[in-house]
C-alpha cells in the first residue's frame, strides 16, 4: 500500500444469542414439519411400493377393501409399524448427531443434553407413538415446558434467537 491510500475498517455487527425453553407452539410446528418431511420422503413411497407389490390399483386402497382382505391389512399394518420405527430413528439420529431435526432447525430449536443414542431413541420412540402417552406429555409440557421423558433423561429443548447488535443501537 502506498502512503496516500486510506485503510477503511468497518466493524461488523456482533451477535447476541438468547436461549430459553422452547415454546409449545414452536415444538408442535417443528414436529409437524418433521411429519410432513417424513411423509413425502419415506411414507408415501412405502405406500406406493405396498400398492404395487400387493396388486392394488391406485385409489382402491379403502378400508372396505382391506377388511375383506385380511392378509393385505396385516401387510399394511406392518408397513405402518416399520415406518413408525424408521420415523423414530430419523428423529433420534438427527438429534444425536446434529442436535436437531429438520423441523427443529426451521423453528430455531435444538436439543441440549447428552443422554446417548439410546436415550434419544427412547425419547423419540415415546414421541412417535404419542397417542398412548399424550396426556402425560401434555401435563409435563404445560407445567414445566419439558416432556417428562426429557426431564428424566436430563434433556432440554431450547429456542435460540440470534440478535444482531449494532454498536450504539442495541444493548
Amino acid at each position: 500500500m502506498d502512503e496516500d491510500s486510506i485503510d477503511y475498517y468497518y466493524e461488523m455487527p456482533q451477535e447476541k444469542v438468547l436461549e430459553e425453553d422452547a415454546p409449545l407452539w414452536r415444538r408442535f410446528i417443528a414436529f409437524f414439519i418433521d411429519l410432513i418431511v417424513f411423509n413425502f420422503l419415506l411414507y408415501t413411497p412405502f405406500i406406493q411400493v405396498f400398492q404395487l407389490t400387493s396388486g392394488i390399483r391406485g385409489g382402491l386402497l379403502t378400508m372396505d377393501y382391506l377388511l375383506i382382505n385380511p392378509a393385505l391389512m396385516d401387510m399394511l399394518l406392518g408397513v405402518i409399524a416399520a415406518s413408525t420405527v424408521i420415523f423414530c430413528f430419523y428423529l433420534a439420529l438427527s438429534e444425536y448427531v446434529l442436535g436437531n431435526t429438520i423441523g427443529k432447525q426451521v423453528m430455531g430449536l435444538w436439543v441440549k443434553g447428552e443422554p446417548g443414542l439410546w436415550g434419544f431413541v427412547t425419547r423419540n420412540l415415546l414421541k412417535s407413538t404419542f397417542i398412548l402417552l399424550l396426556p402425560f406429555d401434555l401435563i409435563g409440557l404445560i407445567t414445566k415446558r419439558q416432556r417428562f421423558i426429557d426431564q428424566a433423561l436430563g434433556v432440554k429443548v431450547l429456542y435460540e434467537e440470534r440478535i444482531k447488535l449494532i454498536e450504539g443501537f442495541n444493548t
